[in-house]
């Protein structure tokens, strides 16, 4: 009975021993000092905000603004290219910058025609509420609108001087994706609301734009 109770103990420790060694051995084929199972905590963090590191952006846009109230008595819509930079402060606030110049069809009265064009040189922001750089955002710019009237009837065409506003732009947008960055972006602009002379009243469009943009 003594010997089945000493081989008993002395298989039980055996077995105890090799699981303990076991449980402790890496795996086959893993250097000697490397845990089997790492911790999530030994792991390296990954933090993924969309962000690419691009800061810089360059590109054109084309605005199509239809006036509205007094405006609309003086000329017709206007059209225009927009070159644009951007610079991204945060992966979803970028400041924006755009320059211009807007084309006017001509409003017809009589036989007398006019129409309106502007220099637009506008500053602003907007916000990515999606992912950075691409989505719905909403934007909005403040700056200066070089305004120039035109007269044409009985054969005849006046420009009046140009006249400087202080103007600012309200709106919303969507670029496609950050691999196609198509931007539809629509305005609300009011050219003058300040700077204006006595009498002068504000002068409102709506636009509609298209753009496309390179990430530097």
């Amino acid at each position: 009975m003594r010997k089945i109770v000493t081989f008993a103990l002395a298989f039980g420790s055996l077995l105890f021993a090799s699981s303990a060694f076991a449980q402790g051995a890496p795996p086959a084929g893993a250097a000697p000092g490397v845990a089997a199972n790492p911790t999530s905590a030994d792991a390296p963090a990954k933090t993924d905000d969309g962000d690419d590191g691009k800061k810089i952006g360059l590109g054109g846009d084309l605005l199509f603004l239809i006036p509205t109230g007094d405006l609309a008595d003086a000329t017709g819509p206007q059209i225009g290219p927009l070159f644009r930079a951007g610079y991204r402060v945060i992966p979803a606030l970028e400041v924006t910058g755009r320059i211009g110049y807007l084309f006017a069809f001509s409003k017809s009265v009589g036989q007398v025609d006019s129409s309106v064009t502007t220099v637009p040189i506008w500053a602003g922001a907007r916000y990515f509420f999606m992912e950075p750089k691409a989505g719905l955002y909403a934007g909005a710019e403040v700056g200066l609108n070089i305004i120039t009237g035109h007269v044409s009837g009985g054969g005849v065409s006046v420009s009046s001087d140009s006249q400087t506003r202080f103007g600012a732009n309200i709106g919303a947008g969507y670029v496609i994706s950050k691999e196609l960055p198509i931007d539809i972006r629509a305005q609300l602009t009011m050219y003058n609301l300040l700077g204006k002379e006595d009498g002068e009243k504000t002068y409102l469009g709506v636009g509609l734009g298209a753009g496309y943009t390179f990430q530097l």
